[in-house]
């Protein structure tokens, strides 16, 4: 029964439409041109004729229902993403690589199977045209600072007021976040300390601000929580482009690193940028595809008992590297 026309034709084959009871857990996040939106969202604010991607472009949302508590099933691919859905969803999978390709349940599937990705799905769509003020732009590229090279609580001893500090060990990075505090809290007041360094070439410096104004900030951006417990703001995923970049931009120059490998007469490259928590780098994973960027993560174990094993996230694909520069860039030239 086609929803559109009202008419009711033969379905040239079974897997044309998935069946009813197929579903995905709420959490699941569905690729839109307004963001990565929970499929649990989509249901019950009921969103028909919301436009969502797919493999040729885009289609709508024609119905919505709500299925219930059911087994889910999560599949982890190689390079890092994750799928949730149960037994009866459909997925597109090839047992081995460049065959043709079938539309298996996911209870049916086995491991060393290969998934047809399509990361730039939504090369020529404009991702949520909605206009970011620069409040939200320096906000997010703040948040993502704090999360990758700050600190944000209170510290024990005579000031316990609520703290967020910034530190920067260049003078172009001083400018970044210095300009966006500018922006963000320009009626602020902020304490600027040296921090003497081994390196006598880097000019580091600790920025802090504390008070109880910061709290609907730090909340907003869920800033508390650090170490593995460390997410993505939520709103981010849906958010104009322009915050999202902003706040990539932060962590990459806070956190990320370049790895150049010679193999002979080849070299090559990888944008890195690693973590303890898994759900951040699988986070940023999700972000960069928004920005058609395609990534992998993988686990890297540390020997050392006292140690927690980091998730490893990189950019090595020469498209994937060429977008990254052009979209989001390091802060420092070098």
């Amino acid at each position: 029964h086609d929803l559109e026309t009202g008419e009711t034709t033969e379905l040239t084959n079974t897997y044309e439409h998935p069946q009813s009871s197929a579903c995905q857990p709420y959490h699941a996040r569905v690729s839109t041109p307004q963001g990565l939106i929970p499929i649990g969202d989509i249901v019950t604010r009921k969103l028909i004729g919301l436009e969502v991607f797919d493999s040729t472009g885009i289609t709508k949302v024609m119905a919505v229902k709500v299925n219930g508590t059911k087994p889910v099933y999560k599949i982890t691919l190689a390079n890092g993403l994750l799928i949730e859905a149960t037994g009866d969803h459909l997925i597109k999978a090839v047992q081995e690589r460049r065959s043709t390709p079938r539309w298996l349940r996911v209870d049916a599937l086995c491991t060393r199977m290969k998934l047809h990705l399509y990361p730039h799905a939504n090369n020529h769509i404009q991702n949520n045209v909605e206009e970011s003020t620069s409040q939200d732009i320096s906000e997010a590229a703040l948040a993502g600072w704090l999360q990758a090279d700050g600190f944000v609580g209170k510290y024990e001893g005579t000031n316990k007021s609520l703290t967020i500090e910034f530190m920067t060990v260049t003078q172009e990075e001083y400018d970044w976040v210095m300009g966006h505090l500018e922006t963000a809290f320009h009626d602020k007041h902020y304490r600027i300390t040296e921090v003497p360094t081994q390196n006598t070439q880097l000019n580091c410096k600790r920025i802090r601000l504390y008070g109880a104004w910061m709290k609907p900030f730090i909340e907003k951006y869920k800033l508390l929580p650090r170490g593995p417990e460390i997410r993505v703001p939520n709103h981010l995923f849906t958010a104009p482009l322009p915050q999202v970049v902003a706040y990539l931009k932060s962590i990459f120059q806070g956190d990320g690193y370049i790895v150049l490998n010679k193999y002979g007469e080849n070299q090559s490259a990888s944008i890195c940028v690693n973590s303890i928590s898994q759900d951040w780098m699988q986070d940023i994973q999700l972000l960069l595809f928004r920005l058609n960027i395609y990534s992998r993560v993988r686990e890297k174990l540390d020997k050392r008992s006292d140690r927690k094993p980091l998730k490893h996230l990189n950019i090595s694909i020469g498209s994937e590297r060429k977008r990254f520069v052009e979209t989001i860039g390091f802060i420092s030239s070098d």
